[in-house]
């Protein structure tokens, strides 16, 4: 019974902290770097990103190792663009996620982001 108990309680963290590093808060006038994912597989996956502005318009960007800007969108407060920002990502390769101020306002709000496999 105590065994169970540790792995269930092992496991409650493990999802809490997931998710806890897939959304973070951002604030900024300029250009910032909110986070990366590493696909640690073999096999090509998708980067992914959103970002859920609550003030300003931000624009979220997806970058490889060189810095190079490989997809972008742009995220208002209202409405809300709830589209997700995707790039490819090979195997053990890393993705940056920026967010900028698309006017040099203020802009805040959390992003998400993550790998997913493609379909199929």
């Amino acid at each position: 019974m105590k065994r169970k108990l540790i792995v269930l309680f092992t496991v409650m963290l493990l999802v809490v902290g997931m998710v806890a590093t897939n959304l973070f808060a951002y604030s900024t006038t300029t250009t910032q770097p909110i986070g990366s994912v590493y696909n640690e597989s073999l096999y090509p996956k998708i980067a992914y990103g959103r970002l859920n502005a609550s003030t300003g318009v931000a624009e979220l960007q997806i970058r490889n190792a060189n810095g190079a800007v490989v997809a972008s969108d742009v995220y208002p407060a209202y409405p809300q663009n709830q589209d997700y920002t995707e790039a490819d990502c090979q195997g053990y390769t890393t993705k940056y996620f920026y967010v900028r101020s698309v006017t040099g306002d203020q802009v805040s709000g959390t992003q998400t982001k993550g790998l997913k496999n493609y379909p199929g």
